[in-house]
């Protein structure tokens, strides 16, 4: 199974969307905890609840899933080793599903994942738990590469983002990011939402706060070739 950045580990929760300019300075502690099912599933849930960056994550992950084009069926969904708690909610998504759109759902039928993404909450299915499924219906087949960041250039690279005076978005990274590097994005980005609880996908964020947390699950080399893309010509 592919390496995922930790989002299903989720209770039921709504996650937070203001959109500050964002730089280095709070933090944020655990939550409660929450039912789980039995560990041998694939889909279990933690004891304890979405944290902003779990919920930030999913949302860069659903943003990219549906850029891609995936439109999951409720037999592939289904399909998926879902233990009672995941199935239950699984059931409760798509009922509600259907209470807003009024009519049923085909098993075969493509569903759009900002449909499924707006019924998503305490009363159906956590975000990140959508999220995970999604990439498991959608399973590339790809692992995350291996790639050192203790090596130089992951080194300058770092310091030299730590150095630049301009901002970007996590949304904007997002689109620009395809394959294992928007994996890899989706840590990074669950790593600083853990840290900053007003981050939004569209919040503008200082570059020193996203390259303090590159490292093995986001290698400052990575990370420079995006803003590259995104910024090209603001990038020294």
């Amino acid at each position: 199974m592919n390496q995922q950045p930790n989002i299903v580990q989720v209770r039921n929760g709504s996650p937070r969307s203001r959109s500050r300019s964002v730089s280095r300075s709070r933090s944020r502690s655990a939550s409660p905890s929450a039912e789980r099912e039995p560990r041998g599933n694939s889909y279990y849930l933690p004891d304890k609840s979405p944290t902003n960056g779990e919920e930030l994550a999913a949302k860069m992950g659903l943003r990219h899933l549906e850029k891609c084009g995936v439109a999951p069926t409720l037999r592939e969904m289904t399909a998926l080793p879902l233990g009672p708690v995941t199935g239950e909610l699984l059931t409760k998504l798509v009922k509600q599903l259907e209470e807003t759109r009024g009519d049923s759902v085909a098993l075969d039928e493509p569903l759009a994942i900002d449909a499924l993404a707006a019924e998503a909450g305490p009363a159906t299915m956590p975000l990140p738990l959508l999220c995970n499924l999604m990439m498991e219906v959608l399973d590339e087949g790809s692992t995350l590469p291996d790639v050192r960041a203790s090596t130089p250039g992951n080194k300058v690279m770092q310091k030299k983002l730590e150095k630049l005076s301009f901002k970007v978005t996590l949304g904007e990274l997002s689109d620009a990011a395809e394959g294992d590097t928007h994996k890899m994005l989706m840590q990074l980005a669950e790593a600083v939402g853990n840290k900053y609880p007003e981050l939004s996908l569209e919040t503008p964020i200082d570059l020193n706060v996203l390259a303090a947390e590159t490292g093995p699950e986001m290698p400052a080399i990575q990370l420079g070739c995006l803003i590259l893309y995104v910024k090209g010509d603001r990038f020294p």
